[in-house]
């Protein structure tokens, strides 16, 4: 498998969200809910982690930008689903001003996309789903600044001083198309009616 899954393999409690190197980005974790987030070893320009997710709720983490970091981040990480079920869909929203600049690798490839370069979150869904105990991979995991990574514009919040901004992650299952709730409403207003009418003739 790609190079990436020694990450997961040999992890230590001592690698598990750390502070970084100075003059590079740094990332905390806000809310993991459950899950294990592993902040890989980011240099300036580059912005890379994992998450071992043990269900399918969601991830705040704050990235902390150095002033060497730049206008830019090289985006990268590998998320290996343990939720116990498929992922038909993957969610990366960005928060506090920074867009993404790039949209690249994706692995396994997704069915469709909707974000692109500009926006500040992008929604992947594919099919087949990710099974269980399956890798996703956003950009190179080879944990260097690659062609192949996405790119985070971080120009509206950086300053001599660095910036600050969330990064909100959340991966989901299958969930009715909005038509199947519509139909879904409509057949129960129509046994309500239903009900309602039997009720009036019992009664007469």
């Amino acid at each position: 498998m790609r190079q990436r899954l020694y990450s997961f393999l040999t992890v230590s409690a001592a690698l598990l969200v750390h502070s970084t190197a100075a003059q590079a980005a740094s990332i905390s974790v806000i809310n993991d809910n459950g899950n294990t987030v592993i902040d890989a070893i980011n240099l300036p320009g580059e912005l890379d982690f994992d998450v071992i997710w043990n269900n399918n709720l969601p991830v705040w983490l704050q990235v902390d930008v150095d002033p060497a970091d730049g206008t830019e981040l090289a985006f990268s990480g590998g998320h290996l689903n343990l939720s116990g079920v498929d992922w038909t869909d993957f969610h990366v929203h960005l928060e506090g001003g920074p867009v993404f600049e790039e949209i690249n690798d994706i692995s396994p490839a997704p069915s469709s996309v909707i974000g692109a370069a500009g926006d500040p979150q992008v929604w992947l869904f594919f099919d087949p789903p990710i099974p269980d105990s399956n890798f996703l991979f956003l950009g190179d995991p080879n944990m260097t600044i690659d062609p192949e990574d996405w790119v985070i514009d971080i120009s509206s919040i950086q300053s001599p001083q660095g910036g600050t901004f969330q990064i909100h992650l959340h991966p989901s299952t299958a969930v009715p198309e909005p038509s199947t709730f519509v139909l879904l409403g409509i057949g129960g207003v129509a046994l309500v009616g239903y009900g309602w009418r039997r009720k009036r003739k019992s009664a007469a």
